[in-house]
């Protein structure tokens, strides 16, 4: 049996990219989950397989930490296949 992971990542138009960040369906998030994993990443565990509201705010923290946006250095993030879901 095999268990979805989900990943977030961003690359810019030249290329860079920040490490990865895991999205692991768990209630709790264990950092030996991403034990192995490529230098810099995070991660964090939601009991859904997918991205939600708290999780993504663990994504934008990560995303800030490695592009060192600030109201000073502005940074356009563009999502691709991210909208809200509700029921």
């Amino acid at each position: 049996m095999s268990t979805l992971v989900t990943v977030a990542f961003a690359v810019n138009v030249i290329g860079n990219a920040i490490p990865p960040f895991f999205f692991f369906p768990r209630v709790r998030y264990q950092d030996h989950f991403i034990r192995g994993g490529p230098i810099g990443s995070a991660g964090s565990a939601n009991p859904s397989d997918w991205m939600q509201d708290e999780t993504f705010i663990h994504f934008l923290e990560h995303f800030k930490k490695h592009t060192n946006s600030s109201p000073s250095h502005k940074v356009l993030l563009v999502l691709n296949n991210h909208f809200k879901y509700s029921h």
